[in-house]
């Protein structure tokens, strides 16, 4: 019975680990207020406050993140966004590419995907 309390002590302080890696959870220094109770902690210090006092850091833990989750979660966005640029610098690009066609130093072919690039189409 002792190894399975242990066991999942371990495991579930673990999971707080690199749950909060994953997070990005990282320590802010943020001031606080005399006999503030403060959870600014990396995630080896929540690894560390779990396995010596589980009973408090792990619910301690499951409460706070959502607000950890808000506060610190690196957005993974899977499509590729097009640069910020101000407009002018794709009105010069677009004309100069239309220059360039005129010249006769692109085809149309390239001076349509060149102007797709531009416009991030």
């Amino acid at each position: 019975m002792g190894f399975v309390i242990i066991a999942s002590i371990i495991g579930t302080s673990l999971w707080v680990y690199f749950d909060a890696k994953w997070i990005g959870i990282y320590r802010t220094d943020e001031p606080r207020s005399f006999l503030q109770f403060s959870l600014d902690m990396e995630p080896v210090d929540w690894l560390i406050s779990c396995v010596l006092l589980w009973i408090v850091a792990f619910p301690a833990y499951l409460v706070t993140r959502p607000g950890f989750i808000r506060k610190f979660h690196r957005t993974r966005a899977h499509s590729v966004q097009p640069p910020i640029e101000p407009v002018e610098y794709f009105y010069d690009q677009l004309r100069n590419l239309s220059k360039l066609r005129q010249q006769g130093l692109i085809t149309e072919k390239e001076f349509t995907l060149k102007r797709k690039e531009v416009l991030g189409l």
